[in-house]
């Protein structure tokens, strides 16, 4: 698995992932109106995506030149964006996606690194060192989801 910076071409894939992930995965623990709301198909669009990657640092994941998985890192130390595809679930792209965004968080002096994760995503985050701040609902296009701010504090002496 190779790990990169995300480029304009790359985000018709990201909004793939993005919108596909929520349908396949995430509608596990949420309605079919509340996926709809959270990814409804204009956000397949790949031009939404290539406008936030000018203000963040997109890390994504290939194999065999496909994009398995991305995630957004913003310079405050907020992860935006962070999905790993269907088929690439539970194979460790999101743990190596995870600890180069810390890194990187480390490297820009980021002492905190702050999201707001899905029901389906707060165990993973929850192995990955990640405490929960706070379980909150938040509304979607009129559908209230479920999610849980979290944060891990980074220890700099490993920069």
């Amino acid at each position: 698995m190779r790990l990169r910076s995300a480029t304009p071409a790359d985000s018709a894939s990201l909004a793939a992932i993005y919108h596909d992930t929520i349908h396949r995965v995430n509608c596990r623990d949420y309605t079919l109106a509340q996926c709809h709301a959270w990814a409804p198909p204009e956000s397949r669009e790949p031009e939404g995506w290539i406008r936030k990657q000018a203000s963040r640092l997109t890390l994504l994941a290939e194999e065999a030149g496909q994009i398995v998985g991305f995630g957004e890192l913003e310079p405050e130390g907020h992860i935006d964006c962070f999905y790993v595809h269907h088929d690439w679930q539970r194979q460790g792209v999101g743990r190596r996606l995870l600890a180069n965004l810390e890194q990187a968080a480390r490297s820009q002096g980021v002492d905190r690194i702050v999201l707001e994760a899905s029901v389906t995503a707060q165990p993973f985050f929850l192995a990955q060192g990640y405490r929960v701040v706070r379980h909150q609902q938040v509304e979607r296009r009129g559908e209230w989801l479920a999610n849980a701010v979290m944060e891990k504090r980074l220890d700099q002496s490993s920069a």
